[in-house]
């Protein structure tokens, strides 16, 4: 179950994973429609624009074509239209719509639009793939024939290899516009997402007030379809009877069949259209219009709001030929206009696909639905007052990067975001205002260039926005690489390595890098970047002879090298000798083993042989897998004879000394 966006996963709840993408359905290059138009080329441009003819919003995406893989005779640029966007204040949301980047390389599967020729990718997002344009041959995106996951990296040639296996078309020609399109204009922008805009998902606030919200729909259904409108205000009642706080009501027969239920009107309700008068093309979508002036708190997580809702069913699929699949339809549609994305937990409502026992009968919301829709959902007290300021505002600097913490005042209004004020002298920002969510109250803003800023914080909710917390100065300095890490140590035990070095002596080492190579100075056998502060590395290495040094690496550079080592990797000369003065001791049925390593050659791992009278192996046999000297475990009440004996690749010890071990 995930909110509007798939992206901000790491920023919501733990109960609300991201899962749109993994979710699709595959597509089958050979089976997209016919006319489909299949290019790789570079997004240059991502507009969203208001259109007044279709009162709606989309986004253009503007696309430098690098190579026509199938279908047709393309210009040197493509403007694709996609339903979606943002723009004056409003947004339009639907899930699983292709998401662009200016910038970035992608393979796109396209259809023409049956009404002005406009170019979109099939199936939403399941139409776009990120290019890999290192590969140049193979691929390891394919998941079986004639199949690629949707939203997967792919090769060209993995793309030539799948679109062979399906029938050529005839040739088309495509304009960069579609005949009632206009070229894009204004500023460029750094790519959507249709997402509310600082990625806070949106809600219908009318929770908090405790006010109704209403599902339109038509009459009757379309004739050939199976089911009636008691269907719909089945799954209209699935939702308000969740444990939700929401009040959600049916509101009648009033919407005129064949209409549109995207087109914006921003009434307030949400509306359920059949046999899809939109032209979207799936099983069913549900999303819905928000504005970015009403910024509310649930649990920690910023809101924007809903101001209108819609869901539309397509004409092909099992919604029209079975009751139960017609109401599971629109019951994901509400889902989805409610503010749930799709979920990968299985018996859920809000799975990507049609359920597939629905032509039995109806399904029922899962415990992933119920878990995500009242967590949205918990009315919350609009309150008549603004926050007042945070207190005990830090800030502090660490090579380039500052940290900032504060806490929320207990006093006055809940804050909803917050605003971070920088600038080069006291009282004077002029370097502007970072916003941030709610939750957490601390952030690391990186990238810093040297110098002395002063900041402050203020806090805000939809009331109003509190004044300055105290101001603080932080002082960032010239960001320098560490210095060399101290003296590095190694060993061997036939194949098994292992690396210890000590931290640099001067800087800070956010991480490492090791290098190896087959002569002294070189770096041609092995570069491997280990972050974080570890000081010790083991690895698996072929037989040889191998010069190493390990560098300490920041967001400021890399240091000169270590000392360098000379590393033999040979085989071992001899089995280990027998571990000595295995013990043990019990904790009710949890056995902790331990013992001495032999002197001599090296164990690699060790084996315990355990038995139901001396001398015998008979209950178990259980390799360790490590070197380590200790072994746990929970065991069934009884009495066991063990013993350990040690192993490298030159073969195993004998056994060690024999303990008689009994449980409890």
């Amino acid at each position: 179950m995930t909110f509007l966006r798939a992206a901000v996963a790491a920023v919501l709840l733990v109960v609300l994973p991201a899962a749109l993408a993994s979710a699709q359905a595959r597509l089958t290059f050979p089976d997209a429609p016919l006319g489909t138009l299949v290019v790789s080329g570079r997004v240059a441009r991502v507009e969203s624009r208001w259109e007044a003819a279709s009162r709606t919003i989309h986004s253009y995406v503007t696309l430098e074509v690098a190579r026509v893989m199938l279908g047709g005779v393309v210009p040197a640029t493509l403007v694709l239209d996609q339903l979606g966007g943002e723009t004056g204040g409003i947004g339009l949301w639907l899930p699983d719509q292709a998401q662009f980047a200016i910038g970035e390389d992608v393979l796109v599967v396209l259809t023409a639009d049956t009404a002005d020729g406009a170019l979109h990718t099939v199936g939403l997002g399941r139409g776009k793939f990120t290019l890999d344009t290192s590969a140049v041959r193979g691929g390891t995106a394919s998941a079986g024939p004639g199949t690629i996951t949707p939203g997967a990296t792919i090769s060209i040639a993995e793309a030539e290899r799948l679109l062979a296996q399906g029938p050529r078309r005839a040739l088309t020609t495509y304009a960069a516009l579609a005949p009632n399109e206009t070229a894009t204009s204004g500023p460029d922008a750094p790519g959507f997402t249709y997402l509310p805009t600082g990625g806070d998902p949106a809600r219908w606030h009318e929770v908090d007030d405790h006010a109704a919200v209403f599902v339109d729909h038509p009459l009757a259904l379309p004739g050939t379809w199976t089911g009636t409108t008691t269907n719909t205000t089945a799954a209209i009642n699935l939702w308000r009877n969740s444990g939700m706080e929401l009040d959600l009501r049916d509101g009648g027969n009033t919407l005129a069949a064949g209409q549109c239920s995207a087109a914006f009107t921003g009434n307030g309700r949400i509306a359920v259209s059949y046999n899809d008068p939109c032209g979207i093309s799936d099983w069913v979508i549900g999303g819905g219009y928000y504005t970015t002036g009403d910024l509310r708190t649930v649990n920690g997580q910023s809101f924007q709001k809903f101001i209108q809702g819609f869901v539309v069913l397509n004409d092909t699929g099992p919604q029209t030929s079975a009751a139960g699949c017609f109401q599971d339809a629109v019951a994901h549609g509400l889902g989805h206009a409610l503010g749930l994305g799709h979920t990968g937990a299985g018996g859920s409502m809000m799975e990507a696909n049609p359920r597939a026992g629905c032509t039995s009968g109806p399904g029922a919301l899962g415990s992933d639905d119920l878990a995500g829709i009242t967590t949205i959902y918990r009315g919350i007290a609009s309150g008549p007052f603004p926050p007042d300021p945070p207190t005990n505002f830090t800030a502090t600097a660490s090579l380039s990067t500052v940290t900032l913490a504060w806490t929320p005042a207990a006093t006055g209004g809940t804050a909803q975001r917050y605003f971070v004020d920088a600038g080069t002298a006291p009282g004077i920002y002029n370097l502007g205002a970072l916003p941030f969510p709610a939750s957490p109250t601390s952030t690391n803003v990186t990238a810093v260039p040297p110098g002395t800023y002063y900041v402050r914080v203020r806090a805000q909710n939809a009331i109003g926005t509190s004044l300055p917390s105290a101001e603080r100065q932080v002082v960032v300095g010239a960001c320098v690489a560490p210095g060399p890490p101290g003296t590095l140590t190694g060993s061997s035990n036939d194949t098994t390595v292992g690396l210890q070095w000590s931290a640099p002596a001067s800087g800070v080492a956010q991480g490492y890098r090791l290098a190896a190579g087959s002569g002294p100075g070189l770096s041609n056998v092995v570069i491997q970047e280990l972050p974080g502060a570890t000081t010790s590395y083991g690895a698996v290495a072929p037989y040889g002879t191998y010069f190493v040094r390990v560098l300490a690496t920041n967001v400021c550079g890399v240091s000169a090298p270590s000392n360098e080592i000379t590393l033999a990797v040979q085989p071992c000369t001899a089995a280990p000798q027998v571990p000595a003065a295995l013990s043990f001791t019990k904790s009710g049925t949890t056995v902790a083993l331990s013992w001495t390593a032999p002197a001599g050659p090296a164990p690699t791992s060790y084996t315990l042989a355990v038995g139901s009278a001396p001398g015998l192996a008979n209950v178990a046999v259980i390799p360790t897998g490590s070197a380590m000297t200790t072994f746990g475990a929970v065991a069934p009440i009884g009495t066991y004879y063990v013993r350990v004996l040690a192993q490298n690749a030159c073969g195993a010890s004998a056994a060690s000394n024999e303990v008689v071990v009994q449980v409890p």
